[in-house]
């Protein structure tokens, strides 16, 4: 988990310089989230770690099932069917949506 937005946080407020620095941090930890609340934090952006794992294992699913067929036999191409880079995108965290985003 990324503690670089809490750190960032902390430092600016201990400084006596909320609202001067603008902070924007990564990742969606519970600890960073109340200082996006409050406005230290303008924002964080975090990964879509759940599609990154549903991506994963259906594309490891497809391979493994033949659900791919690119080649009649990939193996014996030494081509691999899947893709080089796959994508999950990212969220925007805000004071708008941040309560979203809490565990209670």
């Amino acid at each position: 988990m990324a503690t670089a937005g809490k750190g960032a946080a902390i430092a600016v407020t201990e400084a006596g310089r909320k609202g001067e620095i603008k902070i924007v941090g990564m990742d969606r930890n519970d600890d960073m989230l109340p200082y996006i609340e409050d406005g230290t934090v303008v924002g964080a952006i975090a990964q879509k770690s759940f599609a990154e794992a549903f991506l994963a294992v259906h594309l490891l699913q497809w391979l493994n099932t033949d659900g791919m067929k690119v080649l009649p036999d990939w193996q014996a191409a030494a081509v691999n069917p899947l893709p080089e880079q796959v994508v999950a995108g990212v969220m925007k965290i805000t004071p708008e949506n941040v309560a979203q985003f809490k565990h209670n």
